[in-house]
C-alpha cells in the first residue's frame, strides 16, 4: 500500500473546510491519498470487534496473554476508539505463544486468516471485511530476554520495553471490547505513550499521513 504524500496543500485545506470535523477530515485525506479505501467504516468496525472478541476468547482459553499496542493503544487512550483514520488494529503477544496463536488463527478460516507471517509479526485478514488493504489486524510478536540490566521485551521494529511493565496489565474498554493495555495501570499509560509518541501525543498529528517520526505510517509496524 502506498500513499500520495504530495497531496496538494490547497486540496488538504479544502477537505478540512468541507468536513468541518478534524477526525472526518483526516479520514478523508487518508482515503484520498491512498490507492484504495483503507480506513474502517462503522460497519467494518463492528465486524472487526466481533473477530477480535472471538480471537480473544480462543487466546484466553489457551492462557495466551495479548494486549493492544501502538496506534490502537493511542486511540484507546486519546480517542476512546480506533483512530478514525487508522488502517488496522494493533495487538501484541510474546514469541513463546506465536506458534499456538498461528494454530488458533488457522482453526478459524471462516473468520480470519494469516496474510503475512514474519518472525516478529503476523498480518491478519478479517474475512468479512472486503477492502483493498487486506491486513486488518497487526499482531506484533515480542521476545522475552534477560541480561545483566534486567528483563526486557524486544522485537525487530521497536525499542526494548521493560518486562516489569507487563507482569500485570490493566484493562480498558475499546469498541465494546474489554482488552489489556501494555502497562500496569491506566495512569501509567501516559508515560508509555509519551515514550512511544512524544509529549504531545494527545494532540492530533499535523499530517495524518505521517507517524510521530515523520515517516509514512502506511509502511510502519505501529
Amino acid at each position: 500500500m502506498k500513499f500520495n504524500l504530495e497531496l496538494d496543500s490547497s486540496r488538504i485545506f479544502e477537505i478540512i473546510k468541507r468536513e468541518k470535523n478534524l477526525d472526518k477530515a483526516y479520514r478523508a485525506i487518508v482515503e484520498e491519498a491512498s490507492e484504495g479505501n483503507i480506513c474502517f467504516t462503522e460497519k467494518e468496525k463492528i465486524k472487526l470487534s466481533e473477530a477480535i472478541e472471538k480471537l480473544k476468547v480462543r487466546l484466553e482459553n489457551h492462557n495466551i496473554k495479548f494486549w493492544i499496542d501502538w496506534g490502537t493503544f493511542l486511540g484507546a487512550y486519546r480517542n476512546r476508539e480506533v483512530i478514525p483514520w487508522d488502517k488496522d488494529f494493533d495487538i501484541s503477544i510474546l514469541s513463546k505463544d506465536k506458534n499456538k496463536t498461528v494454530e488458533i488463527i488457522q482453526s478459524l478460516p471462516d473468520l480470519i486468516s494469516i496474510t503475512e507471517n514474519k518472525k516478529h509479526y503476523l498480518g491478519i485478514n478479517v474475512e468479512s471485511i472486503k477492502r483493498e488493504h487486506k491486513i486488518c489486524i497487526d499482531i506484533n510478536v515480542w521476545d522475552y530476554i534477560e541480561d545483566s540490566e534486567g528483563s526486557f521485551l524486544i522485537d525487530d521494529y521497536h525499542q526494548p520495553r521493560n518486562h516489569s511493565f507487563f507482569e500485570k496489565l490493566d484493562n480498558i474498554i475499546l469498541e465494546d471490547l474489554d482488552l489489556l493495555l501494555p502497562c500496569p495501570t491506566l495512569s501509567s499509560a501516559k508515560d508509555l505513550l509519551t515514550i512511544m509518541y512524544g509529549e504531545n501525543f494527545m494532540l492530533p498529528p499535523g499530517n495524518p499521513l505521517l507517524d510521530s517520526k515523520g515517516q509514512p505510517w502506511s509502511e510502519n509496524r505501529g
